[in-house]
C-alpha cells in the first residue's frame, strides 16, 4: 500500500511538470507517445550475502514494458517523463520458492539533449530524477524498497523513410541506494520474503544500485522529427 502510494505521487508530480511545460508553449512544442518494449537488468545485489552463509538478494533481468511522453521544445531540447514496469523476480536462494514474486516499477522526468543531428537520426543524451520502486509478494513487510533514483540516458532516433514514424533505441541507467528493514509483521522464518531473509542476517548492506532499462519503442512524430 505504501508503495502503491509513492508510485501515485510520483506519477502525479511527472504529469503536473509536463503540462507546466507543454501549456505555456503549445504553440511551439509539440509532444510525442512512444510505447516500448526493452530489457531490465539490474547490475547488483539488492542485499549483500554475509559470513553466516545467507545468499544475496537479487533481482531477475527479464523483459520491461512502458512508455514515454516527450516535449520537444523549440530549442532542440526535449523533457521526457517515462513510465516502466518489469515483472522482476527476487532469488529464491535468499527468499524461498514461495515467497520470490516481485515486480519492479520505473519512472523519471529527464531532459534531452541533442549531440548528433544527420540526415534522419538524432542522438540524444540526458539526465534527470527517477523512482524505482520493488513490490510484489517478495516485499511483504519490508521498508525501503523504492528509491529515488539519478537517471542517465542515451538514445537514437532514426526517422523513418519518409513517413513520421520514428523508431527509438535507448538504454537508461537509474542508480540509487536501498535502505531496506523488516517491518512490524515480517515472518523471521522467511515466508515473507526479503523481510524474513534480513531478519535472519546480520551486518547486511544494501550496495548501491545501477538497474539498466535497454528498450525499443515506435513513436508518430506529427513535428516531422
Amino acid at each position: 500500500m505504501r508503495v502503491s502510494h509513492l508510485i501515485f505521487r510520483a506519477v502525479l508530480a511527472a504529469l503536473g511538470a509536463t503540462f507546466v511545460v507543454t501549456v505555456p508553449a503549445a504553440a511551439q512544442t509539440h509532444v510525442d507517445v512512444v510505447p516500448y518494449v526493452g530489457l531490465y537488468v539490474p547490475t547488483a545485489s539488492m542485499v549483500t550475502g554475509n559470513s553466516s552463509g545467507f545468499q544475496p538478494v537479487t533481482q531477475q533481468a527479464t523483459f520491461a514494458l512502458g512508455a514515454r511522453l516527450t516535449v520537444w521544445l523549440p530549442s532542440g531540447l526535449s523533457i521526457e517523463t517515462t513510465f516502466g514496469y518489469a515483472p522482476s523476480s527476487v532469488n529464491s536462494a535468499a527468499t524461498y520458492d514461495c515467497c520470490n514474486a516481485a515486480h519492479v516499477f520505473i519512472a523519471s522526468n529527464r531532459i534531452l539533449v541533442p549531440v548528433v543531428v544527420g540526415g534522419p537520426v538524432l542522438l540524444r543524451l540526458g539526465g534527470g530524477l527517477g523512482l524505482v520502486a520493488h513490490g510484489g509478494r517478495a516485499y511483504i513487510h519490508t521498508g525501503g524498497a523504492t528509491a529515488l533514483a539519478g537517471v542517465a540516458s542515451g538514445g537514437l532516433a532514426i526517422k523513418l523513410y519518409e513517413s513520421r514514424l520514428t523508431l527509438r533505441l535507448d538504454a537508461e541507467d537509474y542508480v540509487f541506494k536501498p535502505d531496506l528493514s523488516a517491518e512490524p509483521g515480517c515472518d523471521r522464518g522467511g515466508y515473507t520474503g526479503v523481510c524474513g531473509h534480513l531478519m535472519r542476517s546480520t551486518g547486511y548492506k544494501s550496495p548501491l544500485q545501477n538497474d539498466l532499462v535497454l528498450s525499443a519503442g515506435l513513436a508518430l512524430s506529427p513535428g516531422g522529427h
